[in-house]
């Protein structure tokens, strides 16, 4: 074998030294990863199973709904502020005015309470799915992180596969030129063996004349 093919042989196996300290990198990183997505992953069910975001979901639903008739409630209060009708202008009987108003302002006050408990049990929903949102973003970049791992990974055993490969095409040439070399030299010996015997045949003949 060549010095120009040892060396490189030499290089091929430094690169799998390399490659394969990598991969064991690459391996204990990727079990790190995939732990913590999967402890993430139980993270998000268990806050999920509460049923906060469609929880969340109903009392915004619900908180519009009440201050929709809040907002009309308080138009129809100011309504009876007016001694007549602005529309037609019939006067508005004192007694019916208090009367509404008194009514009306008992159910703003009902729905204003109802309102600000909806409004803190939404908040306290939300920051469950507020949560859920957060750890789905970093769910997102573990899943980056291990496809990352996993492609070096692959370029690691592919690196590993070419060098092996590399090293047997070398041997494998190395291989057919020293047997080529043999054949060659098993040939010389040959006809060198033919020449002596020709000259031993030829010496016999002289002799044999004489």
């Amino acid at each position: 074998m060549v010095k120009n093919d040892q060396r490189h042989i030499k290089v091929l196996q430094q690169q799998i030294v390399d490659a394969e300290s990598q991969l064991v990198k690459s391996k204990e990183s990727l079990k790190m990863w995939t732990k913590d997505l999967k402890e993430l992953t139980v993270s998000v069910e268990n806050i999920r199973a509460t049923g906060c975001e469609s929880k969340a979901k109903n009392l915004n639903t619900a908180i519009i709904k009440l201050n929709a008739k809040l907002e009309r409630l308080v138009k129809e209060k100011a309504f009876f502020d007016n001694d007549a009708c602005p529309t037609c202008g019939q006067d508005i009987e004192f007694a019916l005015k208090t009367g509404a108003q008194s009514k009306i302002q008992n159910e703003i006050e009902e729905i204003d309470k109802a309102s600000i408990q909806a409004m803190t049990m939404f908040k306290e929903e939300t920051k469950g799915v507020d949560d859920i949102n957060e750890m789905l973003a970093r769910a997102q970049s573990f899943k980056q992180e291990i496809n990352n791992i996993e492609y070096d990974i692959r370029m690691n055993n592919k690196i590993i596969s070419d060098c092996n490969q590399s090293i047997q095409n070398i041997q494998q040439d190395n291989g057919s030129v020293e047997h080529e070399e043999g054949v060659h030299e098993q040939m010389c010996r040959e006809i060198e063996d033919l020449k002596r015997k020709r000259n031993e045949l030829t010496d016999d003949i002289t002799n044999h004349d004489v």
